[in-house]
């Protein structure tokens, strides 16, 4: 008796352990060159899978698809070395199927840690907390599309510079909300790099309250000789005030959102 009862003991630990790591979201046989699956919870879980072959280059591709399910979310990622203060450029190549956006299913973005896994704060004077009482995190990267490839795969990428006190850099390629969907992401890299080159950059303001309008475009509208007369002034930022498609028209924010994409 003493026996079973051990022996039973030895096989719920060993569904625990399970259990505890397919929610850290890591399953060993899946690990690519560092690339671990993970997802915020069981049940919304999409399949990972590791081509070995894929890619554009045919180096490897991490790939996440869907079922009928609505809302399933899951991501590749992997931690980065990094000098803090120092320059890194990233670039990653992705292929999607049946993804109605891009945009809002396939996501790619940075996180700065430091040495024990927590976000550091942002270098900036004077930067602006959403905690009060605690100074301003530095805020996830996202990096941007830079064009398809002739066989079809995106190319994304972008220079960043590292926050002092950040060590690593947490990379995530992900894949969300699109049923019957799926993604491959290949040959991702963060490697460090020089400084961009200096340049001057003129910005401009605008200050306004629309009058008049019946729907968001309406205000839109409203904007655009400012807009115009910004881009005469060789602005290379304009800033617009923000939820200018809900003031003064009427409208609720919920009236006045947009889907994505949107217009």
């Amino acid at each position: 008796m003493k026996l079973f009862r051990t022996s039973l003991l030895l096989i719920v630990l060993g569904f625990v352990a399970a259990a505890i790591e397919g929610s850290a979201g890591g399953r060993p046989e899946l690990e690519a060159d560092g690339w671990k699956p993970a997802w915020p919870r069981d049940e919304l879980q999409p399949e990972f899978a590791f081509n070995k072959h894929g890619g554009p280059g045919g180096s490897g591709s991490l790939a996440i698809s869907a079922d009928d399910r609505d809302g399933l979310d899951g991501w590749w990622q992997k931690s980065f070395s990094v000098k803090g203060g120092t320059c890194y450029s990233f670039r990653a190549f992705r292929r999607v199927q049946s993804v109605a956006s891009p945009r809002r299913s396939v996501v790619a973005r940075i996180l700065w840690r430091d040495a024990h896994g927590k976000p550091v704060n942002r270098d900036e004077p004077g930067a602006i907390s959403y905690a009060p009482g605690k100074p301003p995190l530095a805020e996830p990267e996202y990096p941007s599309d830079k064009g398809v490839t002739p066989d079809g795969w995106m190319e994304l990428g972008d220079l960043y510079q590292v926050p002092s006190k950040a060590t690593q850099a947490i990379v995530e390629l992900g894949f969300r909300w699109a049923p019957r969907g799926r993604v491959e992401w290949s040959e991702a890299t963060l490697t460090e790099s020089g400084p961009p080159p200096e340049r001057k950059v003129r910005l401009a303001t605008i200050h306004y309250r629309p009058t008049g309008g019946k729907s968001g475009m309406d205000n839109c509208r409203q904007f655009a000789p400012m807009i115009e007369e910004a881009a005469r002034q060789k602005a290379n930022l304009v800033v617009l005030p923000e939820t200018l498609t809900q003031a003064r028209n009427g409208l609720s924010y919920l009236q006045a959102a947009e889907p994505i994409p949107g217009p």
